[in-house]
């Protein structure tokens, strides 16, 4: 199946550490007609990287993956309690910053939501802000 001439096609990034998941996600996009991965990372740094060099429209990250900020001086990324198994939804999610050369984690927020519900903390260039999207399905 061809694109019509209205349509362009859709370049994507996949990003994520675990390597097996990322070779199934970039395998079953390439089935998809008007989709093409044109890169694959597997942490924040890449992610920076391959988006500056490539410019996707897509970028599929790992929610739970930790996120290095531009400057390379701090880390951000989410975390559940550790009673929580897995990445659930519907659980309380803690997102934390840290310095990229060690530390101890500072809370910036805890949200509810869990998987599927908060995206992934992405930092301004000037690495002087972060910004996240927490949301909720709301039943009729």
């Amino acid at each position: 199946m061809s694109l019509s001439p209205t349509l362009s096609l859709i370049r994507l990034i996949l990003i994520d550490d675990h390597v097996v998941l990322r070779a199934g996600l970039a395998n079953v996009l390439s089935f998809e007609p008007g989709m093409r991965v044109v890169a694959e990372g597997d942490d924040g740094a890449a992610a920076i990287a391959l988006w500056r060099k490539h410019q996707p429209d897509v970028k599929l990250l790992d929610l739970c993956m930790p996120h290095p900020s531009p400057d390379g001086k701090w880390i951000v990324f989410l975390s559940f309690d550790k009673t929580v198994k897995g990445h659930p939804a519907n659980q309380n999610v803690t997102l934390r910053l840290m310095p990229l050369a060690g530390g101890k984690p500072k809370v910036i927020a805890t949200l509810f939501g869990g998987q599927g519900s908060i995206n992934v903390p992405s930092w301004s260039p000037d690495s002087t802000q972060i910004a996240f999207v927490s949301y909720r399905h709301v039943l009729p």
